[in-house]
């Protein structure tokens, strides 16, 4: 199993789960902000707090719903061959467990060019370039 934390511990190093991580502190800075100003509905950075909110319900249920099935898979193998399974099933039972390394991978990477896409198209946005700032500092 030293394999699987190596794999996870290499994928939350990458650039691109440091870039998500960075905007969600970012963001929870400014959903700080957001409550102390009393910001209204038309503020520019309510919406683009809205708006990564909802990439990340959508995107965390995906991931959850992933790794279900990653974990479904292997326990299925072992209602199948029950304790015939490190004999009979162990290859099985190895690639599907090494699915979830692959589904945290695949929930960054699908993550953060979203993100960029929809915030291309606020680029007219004081809270957009704001934040393009904090990141990139």
């Amino acid at each position: 199993m030293r394999w699987m934390k190596k794999e996870i511990e290499h994928i939350r190093r990458s650039q691109e789960a440091n870039t998500v991580k960075r905007v969600s502190d970012e963001l929870a800075r400014r959903i700080n902000d957001i409550v102390e100003r009393n910001a209204g509905e038309d503020d520019p950075t309510v919406k683009l707090v809205k708006d990564y909110c909802a990439l990340l319900d959508v995107e965390d249920k995906r991931y959850l719903r992933e790794i279900k099935m990653a974990l479904r898979e292997g326990i299925l193998i072992f209602e199948e061959l029950e304790r015939d399974t490190a004999k009979q099933g162990s290859e099985r039972l190895l690639e599907a467990i090494k699915q979830i390394p692959r589904v945290l991978e695949s929930y960054q990477a699908r993550v953060l060019p979203e993100l960029l896409r929809r915030y291309t198209n606020l680029t007219n946005s004081s809270a957009c370039i704001s934040l393009y700032v904090q990141l990139y500092r």
